[in-house]
């Protein structure tokens, strides 16, 4: 109590100094008062008795100082008076505050809105009860089973669930997914909505705010309830945060669903990168709970290993049931492979994302790339304060001279500069509010929204105030602790006009500093620019410009050659809407993913021999609608679609060059690995490479089948040559699927050149990002370097005025200047040059056909480099050169 109670009074003596001040001096003056009175009272006057009072006090004014210092606040009160003191003297330069606030707050504000981002989708744990808890079930997918995916079946949920009560709790949840939804009385919109089992909320420790979450009860009606909960954001702004939505119904699709909760506040969903608005039962709509993701908290004190293992007997035992349906002839192999397959469970405290695997590596590179920007600003701010020092070090030698000791000019300086540092990271802070949605728009294609929950927390504000703390030290002490080194006679003697050599050569190794950071910055933009350039132009092998790519689903009962027949006549009836010159089927597009991983054996080879392959089915007329070219042999023919039609093929040039590298390709025959006895598919013509998933990768190995063989899927794209556009084509094409047959769902239509355009997006992300701080590193070494010139070449004004008074031209006098900021610069150059190289090896796989050394990107990034800096040093320069001797001489 009475360490709170001296805390108490303490902070009291800094809030309210005035009225402790006014106590204190009312309490001495009563003092004096008594000690006068008993003065005279023993018999002295009263101008004795005042003197004798005053004499024993020891003075007031000292006494006063000593009370204060008792309290342990004249710490405190000393750096206030600096502070007012500092608002005062930068108050007399607003344009250099400002300056210095604008360039600070640039690179303060990146750097916490990269921090944001990175924070929200990299390692903010989910705002649940013990996240590390959390786990997700992981099962083999890919090629050949060889890479982990996190889809299962809603019978391997349940089996799972039932059997590892023991270690852990099992709940499960589909995609997010963007649906229409219509709200009582209002229009169609777009709401994102996750199906989720009765227990998942529970699972992952989440509450309602107000009403009820979803539970199992829920689920076990028949049917499922047609109820919903919707998020705490999706509550504020669509209702208002109503306390009446409850009870209140949504539309989503075709069914009715009744609101019953609002989740916690803070709360998302599991999927990092989109926020959910709506949660229904898993059961409310039974066809969309085909994959589902699981989700899993452990009981206390037991492992991933345990909660796995039970787990895993379920997992092996739905494997056995699955190979025990495989067609006759399935190859033992496979079958033992099947069976050898586990599953894995793996943390989960940070939720779900596909885009923290494929932003990663990209975010730390532009979190490196904020950092060199914050230096960078760091460098220019220390720059112009060093050069302000210079102009003030009269003042800091009348202010020694006075009797300021070294550490209270320090004291002085370091205030200001917290003042203007304050001010930047308030800046900084509302910069990264408002422009860190701006980046997450910028880190998904156009068709996926991302949304991170990037809130101004106690996260954020600390890492603004540790680099805030940390741009002061480094743009602050150092100059400080030059400034108050003051030789008195010497910067009383000085007066104006001059500049040390000692100080000049500070100057010019700041401005080298400040040409290495910006020149790492503009090699860094040149080369992700000419990343995206060199992606942009390789040869994809199709026409990019006149091909549009319609997903189509078929949802009707027709299989097998009744199926075939109706996506023939929706080809038919699509080739005769107007504008649209050709129309080919296809399992899909090169570019979104639909073709299908696998081996083929051939007749030469060893049995067993396994050659990896792409299977892409067509339909006639796809290569010349694609712009494939041709290379061999024939297109595929309407006979080679007939149900008794020997099985055909057209390979790519990859797959000839390593399957027939020195024979003609036309009729050898291959089979698919799979098929026991093998079904021998005969090469009909050879297709010149395709790129399938990545500009970056080389052309693969692909195969070309008729759509038909084995049998036609229910899932096709319609590839159309046309110069329409595929927004103006949608109404047609949909209008054309429901007249050929109900079953027909369109999903999608976009250009091929869009869905080419999309693999380059992170490409085309990094190159803007780079590029924006390039040339903000740019602005920064220019105004930089301006200001520098500028106070330099002021502090030389009697030296020029003496050159020019002797003779000296003004170009000469111009030139001069440029020569040293030039060789600044150059020396710079070199070292950024140096650290730009050994910094380019952590990029180097994000670049294609471009590298940090070589001499395009040098040539680029020195060019614009030194026509930045000299254009900025010139304007100073032949300011200068303009002056008339007789006036720079009369300074003095």
């Amino acid at each position: 109590m009475r360490l709170l109670r001296k805390l108490g009074l303490r902070v009291r003596s800094v809030l309210f100094r005035g009225r402790v001040d006014r106590e204190l001096q009312g309490e001495l003056l009563f003092h004096l008062e008594q000690l006068t009175q008993e003065n005279i009272e023993a018999g002295m006057s009263p101008e004795e008795a005042l003197d004798s009072a005053r004499r024993s006090m020891g003075g007031i004014a000292q006494t006063e100082e000593e009370c204060r210092d008792t309290r342990g606040v004249g710490f405190l009160i000393d750096i206030a008076r600096d502070l007012r003191l500092g608002l005062r003297t930068l108050g007399r330069v607003p344009v250099f505050v400002l300056t210095i606030v604008v360039t600070l707050g640039l690179g303060i504000g990146a750097n916490t809105a990269i921090f944001s981002i990175s924070d929200a989708l990299l390692f903010k744990s989910l705002p649940v009860a013990e996240p590390q808890r959390l786990f997700q079930l992981l099962q083999p997918d890919g090629p050949g089973l060889r890479e982990y995916g996190e889809l299962f079946s809603p019978s391997d949920f349940r089996d799972m669930r039932e059997g590892v009560t023991r270690f852990a709790q099992l709940g499960a949840a589909t995609q997010v997914r963007e649906v229409p939804a219509t709200l009582e009385g209002t229009a169609e919109e777009p709401v994102r909505r996750g199906i989720i089992s009765g227990n998942l909320f529970r699972v992952i420790g989440i509450g309602s705010t107000i009403g009820r979450t979803i539970t199992d009860a829920d689920v076990r009606a028949t049917g499922g309830h047609p109820i919903a909960v919707i998020s705490h954001a999706f509550w504020k702004r669509r209702f208002n945060a109503d306390s009446r939505v409850l009870g209140r119904t949504i539309r989503i699709g075709g069914g009715l669903f009744e609101i019953i909760g609002v989740a916690q506040p803070g709360f998302w969903g599991i999927d990092v990168g989109t926020m959910t608005d709506v949660w229904t039962p898993l059961t409310a709509e039974p066809q969309q709970g085909a994959s589902l993701r699981l989700i899993g908290r452990l009981s206390p004190g037991a492992s991933l290993e345990q909660a796995a293992a039970p787990m895993q007997v379920i997992y092996h035992r739905h494997m056995a049931e699955m190979v025990g349906h495989a067609p006759p002839g399935t190859s033992r192999g496979l079958i033992d492979h099947i069976l050898g397959l586990k599953i894995q469970a793996v943390p989960a405290a940070r939720g779900i994302s596909e885009l923290r695997t494929t932003y990663r590596k990209p975010l730390l590179v532009v979190f490196g790339l904020v950092g060199l920007v914050l230096l960078a600003a760091c460098i220019t701010v220390t720059t112009l304060m060093e050069a302000r020092h210079s102009v003030r070090a009269r003042e800091m030698a009348v202010r020694t001279s006075l009797g300021a000791s070294r550490w209270r000019l320090m004291r002085q300086l370091l205030c200001e500069g917290l003042l203007v540092v304050s001010a930047a990271g308030t800046a900084g802070l509302s910069l990264a509010h408002w422009t860190t949605p701006l980046i997450v728009k910028l880190l998904a294609p156009s068709q996926v929204p991302v949304q991170l929950p990037t809130v101004v927390d106690g996260r954020v504000l600390a890492f603004t105030t540790c680099i805030s703390a940390l741009t002061l030290l480094v743009f602050g002490l150092v100059p400080a602790w030059r400034s108050s080194k003051v030789d008195i006679a010497a910067s009383l003697k000085a007066g104006a006009g001059r500049m040390s050599v000692v100080r000049r050569s500070r100057t010019s190794a700041l401005i080298a500093s400040q040409a290495a950071m910006s020149l790492v910055l503009v090699m860094g933009a040149t080369v992700f620019v000419r990343t995206l350039v060199n992606l942009s132009n390789v040869d994809a092998g199709l026409d990019r410009k006149n091909v549009i790519v319609a997903n189509v689903q078929f949802r009707g009962p027709d299989r097998g050659a009744r199926l075939a027949l109706a996506w023939e006549d929706l080809r038919r009836r699509v080739s005769e809407i107007p504008g649209i010159e050709a129309a080919s089927l296809s399992s899909g597009s090169a570019f979104d993913g639909a073709f299908g991983n696998g081996m083929i054996r051939l007749p030469s080879q060893p049995a067993g021999t396994r050659n990896g392959c792409l299977f892409f089915h067509a339909s006639t007329g796809f290569f010349r609608t694609s712009g494939m070219a041709l290379l061999e042999g024939r297109d595929f023919e309407p006979r080679d679609f007939e149900a008794a039609a020997p099985p055909v093929a057209i390979l790519s040039e990859s797959a000839v060059r390593r399957f027939f590298p020195e024979t003609n390709p036309i009729g050898r025959v291959f089979s698919n690995f799979e098929d026991n006895p093998p079904r021998w598919v005969t090469v009909i013509g050879v297709a010149g490479d395709t790129r399938f998933e990545s500009l970056r990768n080389p052309p693969p190995v692909a195969a070309y089948l008729p759509y038909t063989w084995p049998r036609p899927a229910s899932a096709m794209a319609l590839v159309l040559g046309t110069h329409l556009d595929a927004a103006s084509l949608a109404a047609s094409l949909r209008d054309a699927a429901k007249s050929s047959n109900a079953g027909f769902v369109l999903r999608q239509t976009t250009s091929q050149s869009e869905l080419i355009d999309r693999t380059l997006m992170r490409e085309r992300q990094m190159a803007m990002v780079a590029s924006f701080f390039g040339v903000l590193a740019l602005m920064m070494a220019a105004v930089g370097l301006y200001g520098t010139v500028s106070y330099t070449t002021e502090q030389r004004t009697r030296e020029i005025g003496i050159r020019m008074a002797l003779g000296a031209a003004p170009s000469t006098v111009a030139g001069m200047i440029l020569h040293e900021s030039g060789m600044a610069v150059a020396i710079g150059a070199v070292v950024g040059l140096a650290i730009g190289q050994g910094l380019g090896k952590l990029v180097t796989a994000l670049l294609f056909g471009a590298q940090p050394y070589d001499p395009v990107t040098i040539a680029v990034s020195l060019s614009v480099l030194l026509a930045v800096t000299l254009g900025a040093a010139s304007v100073p320069a032949l300011r200068t050169a303009r002056v008339d001797p007789t006036t720079a001489l009369r300074q003095e």
